[in-house]
């Protein structure tokens, strides 16, 4: 949706500080996203998510067996 209107994408990011307190932080990705391939979009906000869950994994549901584990340094996310 944001490639058809090229729309900015924003992300946001919610830290628990203490009980009943939280910090939110904005990171944009893209300004303009009329010239962003396929997947170029989703792509990026797989990374930022994921950068998350590493850096606080007790805010996630351990049932994604996929951040258990640290992924090889040689592979890579996606294909370049």
């Amino acid at each position: 949706m944001s490639r058809k209107l090229d729309m900015a994408v924003v992300f946001m990011d919610i830290q628990k500080v203490r009980r009943g307190y939280y910090e939110v932080s904005f990171k944009k990705l893209f300004d303009s996203t009329s010239s962003a391939v396929e997947n170029e979009i989703t792509l990026a906000c797989v990374r930022e998510i994921e950068a998350e869950i590493i850096n606080k994994p007790d805010y996630w549901l351990w049932s994604h067996k996929r951040f258990k584990h640290s992924r090889p340094e040689n592979t890579k996310l996606i294909a370049t």
